[in-house]
């Protein structure tokens, strides 16, 4: 069982509240949000990131790229509305 895993399974057991869960999620966003290096600075943490697409798993760059992409076409669909207005 991963550390991870062993973390989730003693908040269980606990009788840890979702809005306990909740506020941990939040914290954990205003943290990453303010140290975007932090995987850098402690690249095993990757090690407990996991993430899952449509196919059952996505590394972390197609997670990215792909990410990116809505963002580029969300500014493109932007930019053709202020073009129709200008």
């Amino acid at each position: 069982m991963t550390e991870a895993e062993q973390h989730k399974t003693k908040r269980e057991a606990m009788g840890e509240t979702a809005s306990a869960s909740a506020m941990q999620t939040s914290d954990l966003v205003v943290f990453l949000q303010a140290n975007p290096n932090i995987f850098q600075q402690h690249p095993e943490l990757l090690e407990l990131v996991t993430l899952t697409d449509s196919r059952g798993t996505a590394s972390l760059i197609e997670r990215q790229v792909g990410m990116l992409k809505e963002r580029l076409r969300q500014q493109q669909s932007q930019q053709s509305e202020f073009f129709e207005v200008a």
